[in-house]
C-alpha cells in the first residue's frame, strides 16, 4: 500500500537546509527528475529547471563510472563560473531512489547539512502513513 509524506514538512526541510547551508535552490527529486519539492531563496527561481537536469547528471556519472569500472556515485559537484556549485546526493529509502540537488556558494561547506537533510527526508518517508485506499468510482450508465 503506498504511503504519503505531507508535503509542507518537505518544504519545510527544504526551507531549513537552504537557510542552514546558505544555498540558493534546492530540489528533492525522484530518480527520474519528477520534483517532489523544491525551495528557493527569492532573487533565484529556476527550480525546475534544476530538476529537469538533476537526472542528466545521474545518468551521465553512471555511464562514465561504468565505463572505467568505478562503483556507482552518490555526490557530484559541479563547479559553476558564478561562484556557485550545483551539488546532487543520490540515496534511496524503502527501496524508493531520491536525488536531493542544492546550489550551494563555492566556499561553503554542504555535506553536514545535507547529511542532516537527508536524514529527515528518510525519516520523514518511513514514518510516513500509509494512504488511504482510493474506492473506485462506479461508472453509471443511463
Amino acid at each position: 500500500m503506498p504511503s504519503f509524506v505531507k508535503f509542507q514538512d518537505l518544504v519545510d526541510l527544504l526551507n531549513r537546509l537552504n537557510t542552514g547551508g546558505e544555498f540558493a535552490a534546492s530540489v528533492l527529486t525522484d530518480i527520474d527528475g519528477i520534483p517532489l519539492v523544491s525551495a528557493s531563496t527569492p532573487d533565484w527561481d529556476p527550480t525546475l529547471s534544476l530538476a529537469a537536469v538533476v537526472p542528466l547528471v545521474r545518468q551521465s556519472v553512471l555511464r562514465s563510472n561504468e565505463q572505467v569500472g568505478l562503483a556507482a556515485a552518490n555526490e557530484v559537484v559541479i563547479n559553476n563560473n558564478d561562484a556557485t556549485r550545483l551539488v546532487t546526493r543520490f540515496f534511496e529509502v524503502e527501496g524508493r531512489l531520491f536525488i536531493l540537488a542544492c546550489v550551494v556558494p563555492l566556499k561553503r561547506p554542504y555535506r553536514k547539512v545535507m547529511n542532516t537533510a537527508i536524514l529527515a527526508i528518510s525519516r520523514l518517508w518511513q514514518n510516513a502513513k500509509p494512504a488511504a485506499p482510493r474506492l473506485a468510482t462506479p461508472i453509471v450508465h443511463a
